[in-house]
C-alpha cells in the first residue's frame, strides 16, 4: 500500500497544480518538435507551406533572402546528385531541358544563338577528328544529294547560259572557239569558262595518308582561312570510302579531285602521303603538272621520312613549306607556243577552207540567233498569256518552225494555246505533239465540279449563269455585268478534265424578271399559271444567291382606297409565301401594296389586268459580301 502523501506535498499540489499540468503540457510539445525536427520528412512536410507562402508573396526582399539561402543548399544536392548517379540526373533534367533552351532562344535570339553556336562548332570539329566515318554517315543523307544536285544543276544552267549567248553572237572569236571546240573535242561553254574564269591555287596542305594528320601547309592571304583539321578529315575520309567501294585489283583506281562550288581540290597521292591543292577556276594539265612536279620534289627532299611521322610539325624539313608556299605565292601562266612560219601555200589553203567554214558557220549562226529569239519572245508571251498551263509546256523554234512538245490539261486548253500561237505568229508552221490526260473514268464528276463553279460564280453581283457539260462540251448561258467577266468566267472553266470545248453565250445585261402573276377579280389565291411563274422566279433565285426583288402587288379600279392596297398587299404576301416555302430566305423579298395602275399596262385593259403582281430586282446593299 502507496504512502499516503505528506500535508506538505498536498499544500504544494493544491497551489501549483495548474502550472504543474502547463509544464507537462510543454515537456510533451517539446518533445513532439524535437521529433519533427530529427525526422527529415516530418520537418520538409512542416517547411514547404511556409517556403511556397514566402516564394509566393510580393515582397522582394523576402524573396531575394530566401534565394540567397537555398541556392547553395541546391547546389550542393546538385553536385551530390551528379557524383553519385549522373545518369539519373540527367533523365530528370532531359523533358525540361529543351523547353529551357528554346525559351532561352525565345526570349534572347542573339543571346542564346552567340551561347550555343561555341558549344555546337565544338561538337561538330570533336566529333570530326574523333569518329570521321560517322561524321560521314551522318551527313551523307542530308547533303550528299543536295550538294551534288546543287553543283550538276549550277553547272548546267551555267552552260547553258553560255552556250545560248555563244550561239547568238557572230564574232570571228566566237567562229575561232567554235573550231577549236570542234577539233579539240572539248565543250564550247568549258574553252569559254577557261578564258573567263582565272585559275588561282588558295591553299595546298601535304597529308599524311594513313592517319589524316596535316604535315604541312600554305593559304593564301586573300581568302579567308582554311581548318586544316576538317580539310585532312574529310578528304581522308573520303578517299577511304572511295578505296573500298571503287578500288579493286584488277583495275585500281585513286581519286584525284573533288569540285564544290566555283573550287576544285586537286589530290596527288605519292605512297605515304598526298598533296592537296584548292584551286578556284576550271584547272587543266599545266595545274596538275605543277602540283606534281611540287610533290616529287617535295619527296626528294633530305631528311623528309613520312612514314615516320607521327604527328609532331618540327621533324618536317623547312624545305616542305617553301615549296607549298612557292605553289599558292606563285601566278599560273601558259606558255605561249614557240612561233613557226608556215609555207604561203599552206596559208592560201588554210585562208580558202577557213572561209568554206566561216560562211556556213556564219549563216547557220545568224539562223539560229534569229530561232532564239523568236523563241525567247514566243516562249515569253505564251507564260503571259496562260501562266499556268504554260509550265507544262515545252517549246522549241527552228528554221521557222515551231515543235509543242509535253502534257496539257485537256484538248480545250491546248486548242487555246495552239490558236494563241498561229495568231501571234501569223500563221507560221506548228507541230502540236502535246499530250493529254487519260479521259476521267467518271464524266459524272466533271459535271459535278462544273455545276461547283457555276454555283461559286452566281455568288458574284450581277451573274446569273447557268452551265450543262455533256461528252466533253460544256454550254454556258445567262447574263454577266459585263465582256471582261465573260471571258474570267469561261477561263474558270478550263482546266475541268477531259473538256473538249465552251460554248459561250454568255449576255453583258442587268437580269430581270419579265413575268407577272394576274389574279381573278377580289382574289390572292395563286392559280396553276401562277404557280409556274413563281417556280421560275424561285429557280432564278436560287441560281444567283445575291438577288434581291421586291415584289409589288396591284389592284383594279373597284373598290376604295384601303380596300385596294389591301388586296394588293395580300396578292404580293400570297407570291413571297410560295417562295419563302421553297426555301428562299425571306430577307431577300420585299412585299408591298399598290394601288396605282403597273407600268406598260394600256388603259383599255386596266380593270383585267391591274390585277396582277410585278416583279422588281433591287440592287446589292453597298458594301455587302455575296
Amino acid at each position: 500500500m502507496p504512502p499516503l502523501p505528506s500535508e506538505y506535498d498536498q499544500l504544494r499540489e493544491l497551489l501549483f497544480a495548474p502550472e504543474s499540468s502547463t509544464l507537462r503540457t510543454l515537456a510533451g510539445d517539446l518533445d513532439a518538435i524535437r521529433c519533427q525536427i530529427n525526422d527529415p520528412a516530418e520537418l520538409a512536410r512542416l517547411i514547404e507551406p511556409l517556403l511556397a507562402d514566402a516564394a509566393g508573396r510580393e515582397d522582394a526582399p523576402l524573396r531575394n533572402a530566401l534565394l540567397q539561402a537555398l541556392v547553395p543548399v541546391l547546389e550542393r544536392a546538385i553536385r551530390e546528385n551528379t557524383r553519385i548517379s549522373a545518369g539519373a540526373l540527367a533523365t530528370a533534367l532531359a523533358p525540361t531541358s529543351t523547353q529551357a533552351i528554346a525559351r532561352y532562344y525565345a526570349v534572347e535570339p542573339e543571346q542564346a544563338s552567340a551561347d550555343l553556336a561555341p558549344l555546337v562548332s565544338s561538337a561538330i570539329k570533336e566529333t570530326v577528328r574523333g569518329e570521321r566515318e560517322a561524321m560521314i554517315d551522318a551527313l551523307y543523307p542530308v547533303i550528299g544529294s543536295t550538294i551534288s544536285k546543287y553543283v550538276s544543276e549550277t553547272l548546267s544552267s551555267l552552260v547553258r547560259q553560255m552556250n545560248e549567248r555563244i550561239e547568238s553572237r557572230l564574232s570571228v572569236r566566237a567562229l575561232t572557239r567554235k573550231i577549236r571546240a570542234r577539233l579539240t573535242g572539248v565543250s564550247e561553254a568549258e574553252l569559254l569558262l577557261r578564258e573567263s574564269v582565272p585559275v588561282h591555287i588558295d591553299a595546298a596542305f601535304l597529308i599524311h595518308a594513313a592517319s589524316g594528320l596535316v604535315m604541312a601547309q600554305a593559304q593564301a592571304p586573300a581568302i579567308p582561312l582554311l581548318d586544316p583539321d576538317l580539310l585532312s578529315g574529310m578528304l581522308t575520309a573520303i578517299r577511304s570510302l572511295f578505296n573500298d567501294s571503287m578500288h579493286t585489283p584488277a583495275r585500281p583506281q585513286e581519286l584525284d579531285q573533288i569540285s564544290y562550288g566555283e573550287s576544285t581540290i586537286i589530290i596527288e597521292v605519292a605512297g605515304y602521303c598526298y598533296l592537296a591543292a584548292v584551286v578556284r577556276g576550271v584547272p587543266d594539265d599545266n595545274v596538275r603538272a605543277r602540283l606534281r612536279d611540287t610533290l616529287t620534289e617535295i619527296i626528294q627532299i633530305k631528311g623528309f621520312t613520312p612514314e615516320t611521322y607521327a604527328g609532331d610539325a618540327t621533324n618536317i624539313p623547312l624545305q616542305v613549306g617553301g615549296h607549298l608556299r612557292s605553289v599558292v605565292e606563285q601566278p599560273l601562266t601558259v606558255a605561249p607556243a614557240a612561233p613557226h612560219r608556215a609555207p604561203r601555200g599552206v596559208l592560201w589553203i588554210g585562208a580558202v577552207l577557213l572561209l568554206a567554214l566561216l560562211i556556213p558557220a556564219g549563216i547557220w549562226l545568224y539562223r539560229n540567233g534569229q530561232d532564239r529569239d523568236a523563241e525567247t519572245r514566243l516562249r515569253t508571251a505564251v507564260a503571259n498569256a496562260f501562266p499556268g498551263p504554260s509550265r507544262t509546256v515545252a517549246l522549241q523554234v527552228e528554221r521557222g518552225d515551231i515543235l509543242l512538245r509535253g502534257t496539257i490539261e485537256n484538248a480545250y486548253r491546248r486548242a487555246q494555246i495552239t490558236d494563241f500561237i498561229r495568231t501571234y505568229t501569223q500563221g507560221g508552221s506548228l507541230t502540236d505533239a502535246l499530250e493529254l490526260p487519260p479521259a476521267p473514268p467518271f464524266p459524272e464528276l466533271t459535271a459535278a465540279q462544273a455545276g461547283g463553279i457555276t454555283a461559286a460564280l452566281n455568288r458574284i453581283p450581277g451573274v446569273c449563269i447557268e452551265s450543262a457539260y455533256a461528252d466533253g462540251a460544256l454550254t454556258l448561258n445567262g447574263q454577266i455585268p459585263d465582256t471582261r467577266t465573260a471571258l474570267r468566267i469561261v477561263e474558270a472553266y478550263a482546266s475541268l478534265p477531259g473538256l473538249r470545248e465552251i460554248t459561250n453565250r454568255l449576255q453583258p445585261g442587268t437580269t430581270a424578271v419579265a413575268d407577272r402573276i394576274h389574279f381573278p377579280r377580289a382574289s390572292a389565291e395563286l392559280s396553276a399559271d401562277a404557280l409556274r411563274t413563281v417556280s421560275s422566279v424561285y429557280a432564278l433565285l436560287a441560281r444567283a444567291p445575291w438577288i434581291h426583288i421586291q415584289i409589288t402587288g396591284h389592284s383594279d379600279s373597284a373598290g376604295d382606297e384601303n380596300s385596294k392596297e389591301r388586296i394588293a398587299l395580300l396578292r404580293a404576301q400570297a407570291v413571297a409565301s410560295a417562295l419563302v416555302n421553297r426555301g428562299i430566305d425571306p430577307g431577300r423579298l420585299v412585299s408591298i401594296g399598290a394601288g396605282a395602275t403597273p407600268a406598260g399596262t394600256e388603259i383599255q385593259y386596266a380593270d383585267s389586268l391591274n390585277r396582277c403582281v410585278v416583279f422588281t430586282l433591287l440592287p446589292p446593299a453597298p458594301g455587302a459580301t455575296p
